[in-house]
């Protein structure tokens, strides 16, 4: 029977007169049994029964209701009003401000104490001290304890308060301070005093200052106390020091002290903080094999350590012995479930449990909304977020910063940048960097829209962060836009942020993407200046820029400098970006590769496939076993290698992996340069193999067909351009408008116009775009609409979409074999009837010519041989021919026409001088023209556009003509 139930029994079972003492025993043990409404209705009592209850009653009744703050004060007033009253009324008052932590109240009813002409003493003055304390007033229990010190002898429980007070703001220095003070001041501490001031580094994770404490109270008299050991576990464990909280709970274990649910449940927050989620399993079952019984916190901080270390399982099975030992969920519980969800993406779960939580009544606030947002964020389900978010504005819930963090996210994920500026724009409050950082990461294809809001975080005089100029770098990468690039990068620099090798690579990566390695090169310098540890991503994006451009020499010394970083598969994928040609060195990087052991297959067989070795069959059926734990990239580098060797298995089940893959993801990841590129590649190489399922392709063809209208959406109804009267005129002056389909048209490139690049000054592009203003033609990470490009000295059609939705159709037409591509081309020399294929591997270069017959990618070209024309000494020929390309890399044509002997007429990469000048006596620009595009419109019919010659063309030929014979074959001529 508990002490307050005694005195009651005493009080009313004794038969004996009841007097005001009595109810005063009855009283004070009621109080200490916080039974303070018990106690109210014994004054009650007393009153009828006509005693006059004196001051100790009420004293003991307002020390009874200490959790009744307002109570307390009421009593007190009558005392003051009717009673006689003492210093240990005004003590007990004040105590009952400390509990609600109104420090106004303490300080008003010291001032009533000294109009009683009531001396204070030191116990008064450690309540205010407490109250104080409470408040988290730090500053003024300190000013409060000087001024004690001034008018009395304080005690160590003065000094305990001020360090408690201290320790509850996170104020480790004036704590410690302090207790070194009371040792000088000659007040004895105790272990409260140590606790407290170990207490005091927890919110700041100050472990070793903490483990200091914990030395100077062994060395002291001091016996510790479980306190000791849960403040220490708990400060270790902030300092992610779990490793030295587990040592002090073992040694709790070890010692006279019980464990209680203090420690446990700190012990498991050290763990959550350093997500050692398997160790706080074994602490939760070492706890419930024991008479130590885990409560909910126990379960929710396990529950949230399993969740961050993306352990749903383990998350389900807690929650069922949560359930088993009869532990009511509460919010927090929810909360926790919620977050393990934004770290598995499992955003139907979080969606369940949001669900479960509002059936269930724990009115899920706005913590529960963010995270069950951010979990529908991170598995793309933007829509998903963004109507969470706004259930919980129309639940009167103010949303915060993290809210309009996770709604741009969300918009990010939608590819909706213009709605995401919008939503910063409309932020309540100040915005922060994180928030900037948000908008800035969904306007990743829009780097000017970066720039700006760089400049508006200026003008806000919100300090930018290396986030933040890491993202506009990005941006300004994707875009090719290097200059600026490298201007935000000095600007990073000046503005004293800190540069590490992630914002280097992709300022790296931008000057490789647009071909100007040399202020790469330069970047990589400035990182070995700074002491900025290069790795493999910024000597890989150097590697493939400089190979790109043709300086293959340069390409090998940056090989050869980076390959201490190198494993053995990284050196053989160096050698296929450089498109080695020794065959020991090859043999000798392949020999290491296998000696290491295990390797990526996928990357593997993209070296083989690059490097010209045949792929050996061992690995590909290595490749099929791992291939349900493949990414989409993964898929696309093995089938590149295996496509010119088909095996059936192996691209049947290819096939159906990538379809699995490719229905699971959103619209926004099948964006073009994201894994639309990999989806594409996947079916070219399938149609190079000649096993491309047509379940497959139509397959591809919904999907990006569905990406199309998704980014169509935010746009007008689009429109025919006006079509020319009568056929279209062909000059060499202008493009015109061969063919119009409504959502998708072909155009007449003439000589010397360039598709898209800013190479020379007329662009086809800018031709475009005078027709009409649709948002493709402006973005180039869709190629300004353009479906394929044509040299500038060549002439012919140009396929151009003008939707989204065409231009994701025809790409998945022009990688599957479905747009056919017609060449008109002059070559030199008699090409024999025979030769209908080139097949020959290529190596592309973006300033020089592109090399056939050794390494690189496989290319093919189908070829007809329509007629022959020899001068009249036979001292040269020319073939007339029909070409039409399998693959589509750049130079194909004129490169593989070369590598078998027979160049095009007049081409300035591909001839020697001597006959590139006499060339001129016969055209003034390269003789290759585009005459015909076969495709399907958006209907699915099959269309036919054909271009005719030319008129410099023509003469040409007629020159030749009149000047020479013509053999077999002539009469066929040019259709």
């Amino acid at each position: 029977m508990a002490s307050w139930e005694s005195a009651i029994s005493s009080l009313y079972g004794n038969s004996g007169p009841k007097t005001v003492k009595s109810y005063n025993v009855a009283i004070n043990a009621c109080g200490k049994g916080n039974q303070w409404q018990l106690a109210v209705f014994l004054l009650e009592d007393l009153k009828v029964r006509t005693f006059q209850p004196d001051v100790v009653t009420l004293n003991s009744l307002i020390s009874a209701c200490r959790e009744q703050w307002l109570l307390a004060l009421h009593l007190l007033h009558e005392m003051i009003q009717g009673y006689s009253v003492d210093v240990i009324s005004f003590s007990a008052a004040i105590r009952a401000c400390e509990r609600a932590g109104v420090w106004q109240l303490a300080l008003s009813l010291l001032q009533q104490m000294k109009e009683q002409m009531l001396q204070s003493n030191v116990i008064v003055h450690n309540s205010v001290l407490s109250v104080f304390s409470q408040a988290g007033e730090w500053e003024r229990a300190l000013l409060w304890l000087r001024n004690m010190k001034e008018q009395m002898a304080c005690t160590t429980i003065s000094y305990n308060t001020a360090i408690t007070a201290c320790a509850r703001s996170a104020q480790w220095l004036q704590a410690i301070h302090l207790l070194s003070f009371e040792s000088f001041e000659s007040v004895s501490t105790d272990i409260i005093s140590y606790n407290a001031a170990i207490n005091s580094c927890e919110d700041s994770g100050l472990w070793e200052l903490a483990l200091q404490l914990y030395g100077q109270l062994q060395e002291s008299s001091l016996q510790r106390n479980v306190v000791t050991f849960g403040s220490i576990i708990s400060t270790c464990g902030n300092g992610s020091r779990w490793e030295v909280a587990m040592y002090f709970l073992q040694e709790l274990q070890s010692s006279d002290l019980q464990a209680n649910l203090i420690t446990l449940n700190a012990s498991l927050m050290a763990c959550e903080r350093s997500q050692r989620w398997s160790t706080a399993l074994q602490l939760l079952r070492d706890g419930l094999n024991t008479t130590l019984i885990p409560n909910i916190v126990s379960f929710n901080v396990a529950i949230s350590t399993c969740g961050k270390a993306g352990q749903m399982l383990l998350v389900r099975r807690l929650l069922l012995r949560l359930n088993r030992l009869g532990l009511e969920p509460n919010l927090i519980t929810c909360n926790a479930v919620l977050n393990s969800c934004v770290a598995t993406s499992g955003w139907e779960q979080a969606l369940a449990m949001l669900h479960q939580a509002v059936l269930e009544d724990l009115q899920p606030d706005l913590t529960s909304y963010n995270a069950a947002s951010n979990a529908c964020v991170s598995a793309s389900r933007w829509p998903e977020a963004l109507a969470l978010l706004k259930n919980a504005a129309l639940g009167h819930l103010d949303l915060d910063r993290i809210s309009y963090t996770t709604a741009i996210n969300a918009y990010e994920r939608g590819d909706k940048w213009q709605e995401a500026i919008a939503l910063l724009a409309s932020f309540p409050g100040e915005a922060d960097a994180i928030l900037f950082n948000a908008a800035i990461n969904a306007c990743a294809d829009q780097w000017q829209k970066c720039v700006l809001l760089l400049n508006q975080m200026q003008q806000d005089q919100i300090q930018a962060n290396i986030i933040t100029f890491g993202a506009i770098i990005s941006a300004c990468r994707n875009s090719k836009e290097w200059r600026e690039a490298v201007h935000i990068l000095g600007f990073m620099q000046r503005s004293h942020v800190e540069t590490n090798a992630i914002v280097c690579n992709a300022a790296i990566n931008a000057c490789g993407r647009a071909e100007y390695w040399p202020h790469a090169l330069q970047i990589l310098v400035m990182m070995e200046k700074e002491t900025i540890e290069a790795d493999l991503t910024s000597y890989d994006t150097l590697i493939a820029a400089t190979a790109s451009c043709g300086c293959r020499e340069q390409a090998w010394m940056l090989a050869a400098d980076s390959r201490p970083l190198r494993s053995p598969l990284e050196v053989l994928w160096a050698l296929a970006t450089v498109s080695c040609n020794d065959a020991e060195v090859i043999h000798a990087a392949l020999v290491d590769v296998v000696s290491a052991g295990r390797a990526d297959t996928a990357k593997l067989l993209w070296c083989m496939g690059q490097l010209g070795v045949s792929p050996v069959r061992s690995f590909s059926r290595q490749f099929l076993r791992d291939i349900q734990g493949r990414q989409l990239e993964d898929l696309i580098l093995a089938a590149g290698a295996v496509a010119p060797h088909p095996e059936l298995t192996f691209f049947y089940q290819l096939q159906q992996a990538a379809e699995e893959r490719i229905v699971a993801l959103q619209p926004s990841a099948l964006v073009f340069q994201r894994l639309g590129i990999s989806a594409l590649g996947l079916l070219s190489s399938c149609h190079l193999a000649q096993l491309l399922q047509q379940g497959f392709v139509r397959c591809v063809q919904r999907c990006m067909q569905r990406v199309g209208r998704a980014m169509d959406s935010c746009e007008g109804p689009w429109g025919p351009w006006p079509r020319p009267r009568g056929p279209p005129e062909v000059t060499a002056d202008s493009p015109s408008v061969a063919a119009d389909y409504g959502d998708r048209a072909i155009l007449y490139k003439p000589e010397g116009w360039e598709v898209y690049g800013a190479h020379t000054k007329r662009q086809l592009s800018m031709f475009v775009r005078c027709l009409g203003d649709r948002r493709i033609f402006s973005d180039q990470q869709h190629n300004l609409g353009f479906l394929h490009r044509l040299d500038v000295p060549s002439s012919g059609l140009i396929m151009c979409a003008k939707t989204y939705e065409a231009f994701y159709d025809l790409q998945v037409q022009l990688h599957a074999g479905l747009f056919c591509r017609d060449y008109i081309v002059l070559s030199h020399g008699w090409l024999p009837q025979s030769l209908t294929h080139i097949q020959a591997h290529l190596i592309s270069s973006s300033s020089g010519p592109s090399l056939s017959g050794g390494r690189g990618k496989y290319s093919c070209t189908k070829l007809l041989s329509v007629a022959h024309i020899a001068r009249a000494n036979w001292a040269t020929s020319f073939s007339q021919l029909l070409i039409r390309i399998v693959t589509g890399r750049k130079h194909q044509i004129r490169s593989q026409l070369s590598f078998v002997g027979h160049p095009t007429v007049r081409d300035a990469l591909y001839t020697s001088l001597w006959t590139f000048s006499d060339d001129g006596k016969i055209c003034s620009r390269n003789w290759l023209h585009r005459h015909r595009l076969e495709f399907q419109d958006q209907l699915g019919r099959r269309q036919e556009v054909i271009s005719p010659l030319p008129q410099d063309l023509r003469e040409s030929m007629l020159h030749l003509r009149q000047n020479g014979l013509s053999a077999a074959g002539a009469n066929l001529g040019f259709q």
